[in-house]
């Protein structure tokens, strides 16, 4: 589903990857581990496409991203998503317009845009909540919103930043059960963090990075 192999990314000629090679089964649930400035949220922009590899070849699907055209990358959201560290909400609208918005983008029907809504809310517990502005709700109950709007497009493919950076244990915990739910329907499912715990004992796979490269 997702391939790496000889990457290299480099800012102001300093290498944030180096030499970076792997492989994501699709269907498969991963972890990318390491400490701060180790690349690995430049890693999830490379798969999601909103930055292009200096050196090396990445694939995603049938994408080859180190050649994909700019008009192509509209093609690529629609089958990997992003769930973002700081959530990324419209804090002016509600829970259900926030989820709503990218079936809007891909001019869906409004009839089948509010069943999916509603459908997708209830799955993250979040039904009840849905005419509430997203600014009233906890960051937990926010990165649940988030996590709707990401796969509400039944991606192939769904990146997490970081996802449980601010959050209490026991949410933390909440959150990556409802990745683990979404990666169980056949969703390839990449987490980023630098915390152990979500994945110690876990039996998941784990990249670990270190200074722009795989140390394990």
């Amino acid at each position: 589903m997702i391939t790496f192999l000889g990457v290299y990314k480099y800012y102001d000629s300093v290498p944030v990857l180096q030499s970076v090679s792997f492989k994501i089964e699709k269907g498969e649930l991963i972890f990318i581990t390491g400490p701060s400035g180790a690349g690995k949220t430049t890693l999830l922009k490379l798969i999601f496409g909103s930055e292009k590899p200096d050196e090396g070849e990445i694939k995603v699907g049938d994408f080859e991203l180190s050649r994909i055209r700019q008009s192509e990358i509209p093609h690529l959201r629609r089958i990997v998503t992003f769930v973002f560290q700081d959530f990324k909400l419209r804090h002016d609208l509600t829970v259900y317009d926030n989820v709503a918005l990218p079936l809007i983008v891909m001019g869906q029907k409004e009839r089948d845009i509010k069943q999916k809504v509603y459908d997708t809310l209830k799955n993250v517990s979040l039904r009840h909540k849905a005419d509430m502005l997203v600014r009233t709700l906890s960051g937990g109950e926010q990165q649940r919103v988030a996590i709707a709007r990401a796969v509400i497009t039944n991606p192939r493919v769904i990146l997490a930043d970081e996802p449980t950076g601010n959050l209490d244990p026991d949410t933390s915990k909440d959150v990556i059960n409802l990745f683990k739910s979404v990666n169980a329907l056949g969703c390839t499912v990449v987490i980023a963090t630098h915390n152990p715990e979500l994945f110690k004992n876990t039996g998941f796979r784990v990249l670990y990075l270190k200074d722009g490269k795989i140390i394990q």
